[in-house]
């Protein structure tokens, strides 16, 4: 089941999504390179100490 919040954020974004898998797909690729990133961000300042 889709949380209500997500389901708003999609509605915004309909135009660019044919569906709400592909939306949800994005969606989820988008926070993989986010924790991605913030797994580089923290390896590098845990090597400065």
């Amino acid at each position: 089941m889709i949380n209500d919040s997500v389901e708003r954020l999609y509605l915004l974004k309909k135009e660019r999504f044919q569906s709400i898998d592909d939306f949800d797909g994005y969606r989820l690729q988008m926070l993989n390179y986010i924790q991605y990133l913030s797994d580089a961000i923290l390896q590098r300042l845990l090597d400065r100490t």
